[in-house]
């Protein structure tokens, strides 16, 4: 009889045990959860701010080809400027 309750007692320990086991894995299971969402969360928030990077840097270039384009022909016309005066000047 004392052999049979040792046993039950050791089953009864063992299964108490296993359920603190699977309580503090899923305690575990369910903070790392959170911490995913958190982060997932950070990297949406990170990539919105990268394509807003994006856009700004596309919009600067676009402005910066502009810019390099009217410098081109502000020299152009310069130069034809130049020239027109060199040939009143030659014509005076």
């Amino acid at each position: 009889m004392q052999r049979r309750s040792a046993w039950t007692s050791f089953w009864r320990w063992n299964i108490k045990k296993e359920r603190e086991a699977r309580s503090a894995a899923e305690a575990d299971a369910a903070a790392l959860r959170a911490e995913l969402a958190t982060t997932q969360e950070k990297l949406a928030a990170a990539d919105e701010k990268l394509a807003a990077a994006d856009e700004k840097l596309a919009v600067a270039g676009a402005a910066q080809n502009e810019i390099d384009s009217l410098h081109r022909e502000r020299e152009a016309v310069k130069l034809r400027v130049e020239s027109m005066l060199a040939k009143m000047d030659e014509l005076l």
